[in-house]
């Protein structure tokens, strides 16, 4: 365990960096413990997610402030930095947009009118956090969810209209807290065209899917090592942002990669850092899914108990008091390829309540017709940062 204070003496580039890795260390853990349950897809935004629990985060005090900062790797991290990381980050990630490209990242918090919330805690959100306040009685659940899912949707362009319910809302609620990303790239490349073809689920099951190619070679970074192969495929205009898909080095052994990616959550980046530019012939599902994860068993699985007890939770740093806990902690997101390129798109929501190197002539063929891991990662405009994973997921086509 990292001890309080480590990061103190160390220089603003160190710190950032440490920032960058506690996202990969916390997108690590929840794909290790989402994988482990489950043989089926899984998508989800560590960066969404890690967002909103900032928002809760700088809230709470004792132990349960303790919990929060271990699950998201930043124990020792002084709030300042962590605070303005994610600031940077945020508005870094939300300040360039082209005609081929669209990246927004948004927070905002639902207050009950008549409820007194410090100030400090309202500065944090709106100045480092770029969250919205908006008051509102939380007397009418069903006007209260519409709003909440409308504000979901335009963020979201549309790819989700609906994350909580009325049934989440009631007279005890005193906060609503949401983070919303939305990305939509061409591929650099586009690919030439799709056809169904088998996808193999296993070395004894197939099925059809409907399989996009290049049938020209492209020049893409491409790596490999003895656990796994892997290409990054960037999208048009926006610096930095890229997809990384990667296949077991042994078909059909994924959970070998899946074991390497979470025994030591930083190896993704490494494998960005070591690829090299390589003429690829490429070839990748087209597909659209979503996933909804109940954020508030996951937590808790992961030893983030407090801040759902009540009578334990303690976010005076909210209200100076501790009634609040937290009832309701919810993650959705979706995602689309096709020829053209990639939408996608993760939500999350919080409520409140009181109480190997090859010849370069050389081709490489990359077929993921075997299930797969994803990642969606954006680098920050300091080159020593590291890179953000917006995105990460599994495609096994089940």
């Amino acid at each position: 365990m990292t001890s309080q204070g480590q990061f103190l003496n160390q220089d603003k580039s160190t710190v950032r960096k440490r920032c960058a890795e506690s996202i990969c260390d916390f997108s690590a853990k929840l794909y290790g413990h989402l994988c482990n349950k489950s043989d089926k897809n899984i998508f989800f935004s560590p960066l969404s997610i890690a967002a909103c629990l900032q928002m809760v985060h700088h809230g709470a005090k004792g132990n349960t402030k303790r919990q929060t900062s271990d699950v998201m790797g930043i124990l020792g991290i002084e709030d300042a930095d962590i605070l303005s990381f994610y600031h940077d980050t945020i508005a870094s990630l939300n300040s360039e947009e082209d005609k081929f490209t669209s990246l927004d990242v948004a927070n905002r918090v639902w207050i009950k009118d008549n409820f007194a919330v410090l100030d400090a805690y309202k500065q944090m959100l709106q100045g480092q956090l770029h969250a919205d306040i908006i008051r509102n009685p939380f007397t009418d659940p069903d006007g209260v969810s519409n709003e909440v899912n409308e504000w979901v949707s335009k963020s979201t362009k549309g790819m989700i209209k609906e994350l909580i319910t009325p049934a989440m809302i009631n007279g005890l609620t005193r906060l609503i807290l949401c983070n919303a990303i939305y990305f939509k790239g061409l591929w650099t490349h586009a690919f030439d065209t799709s056809d169904e073809e088998d996808f193999h689920l296993s070395a004894k099951e197939t099925k059809k899917v409907q399989m996009m190619r290049h049938y020209k070679a492209e020049k893409m970074m491409y790596g490999e090592n003895g656990v796994a192969r892997y290409v990054i495929i960037p999208y048009k205009g926006r610096k930095g942002i890229s997809m990384m898909v990667i296949l077991p080095q042994v078909p059909y052994q994924l959970q070998e990669v899946e074991k390497k990616m979470t025994e030591r959550p930083g190896v993704v980046n490494e494998w960005f850092k070591s690829a090299s530019s390589r003429n690829v012939r490429l070839k990748l599902p087209k597909f659209k899914f979503e996933e909804k994860y109940d954020l508030k068993q996951l937590l808790e699985e992961l030893g983030v108990t407090d801040m759902f007890t009540v009578g334990v939770a303690d976010f005076s740093g909210i209200n100076g008091d501790r009634g609040l806990y937290i009832t309701q902690a919810l993650h959705k997101a979706v995602i689309e390829l096709s020829e053209e390129g990639t939408e996608a798109a993760a939500t999350t929501a919080m409520v409140a309540n009181m109480y190997c190197m090859m010849p370069e002539e050389e081709v490489v063929e990359f077929c993921a017709d075997q299930p797969f891991v994803m990642v969606v990662g954006g680098e920050s405009e300091e080159s020593e940062w590291e890179t953000v994973p917006l995105f990460l997921g599994r495609f096994s086509g089940k």
